[in-house]
């Protein structure tokens, strides 16, 4: 199984998916020492010599998956952010966003969730004050 805690520094690690940084490159299948800075650094991609190849199969399986989806935002309490440009005291104009049917300005805040919520963040048009408890559903 990958290394979930410091490499052993005695021991040696097997890299299981090629990777690199900045100032270093490692290919699958290369063989480092536990006190490289390498497998320090990164121990999820190395396994230790002597893992069973049905093990080291699965675990490239599984890193090969995309990454599951991300959670669904709930209720949260938004913030219009100022336009482009910055704050009108830059020169900036304001933003505007139209919700839940009315329009807000930068400054302004209200609550969204869900899609919506996460569409006004993703656009760059709002920040999350906070998060809010669901509302009650009444029943009918």
């Amino acid at each position: 199984m990958t290394t979930k805690t410091k490499p052993k520094p005695e021991e040696f690690y097997i890299c299981i998916q090629s990777f690199a940084g900045n100032d270093f490159a490692v290919a699958e299948g290369d063989l480092l020492p536990g006190d490289d800075g390498r497998v320090q650094r990164c121990p999820d991609r190395f396994v230790a010599v002597g893992t069973p190849d049905e093990e080291i199969r699965r675990l490239k399986i599984a890193a090969a998956l995309p990454p599951p989806p991300p959670e669904p935002l709930g209720r949260v309490k938004l913030r219009v952010l100022p336009g482009p440009g910055g704050s009108p005291l830059d020169g900036g104009r304001p933003q505007t966003v139209f919700a839940n049917g009315r329009e807000y300005v930068s400054g302004e805040t209200l609550e969204a969730e869900g899609t919506d919520a996460q569409h006004l963040i993703d656009v760059g048009a709002c920040e999350i004050v906070r998060h809010l408890r669901q509302k009650k559903q009444t029943r009918p």
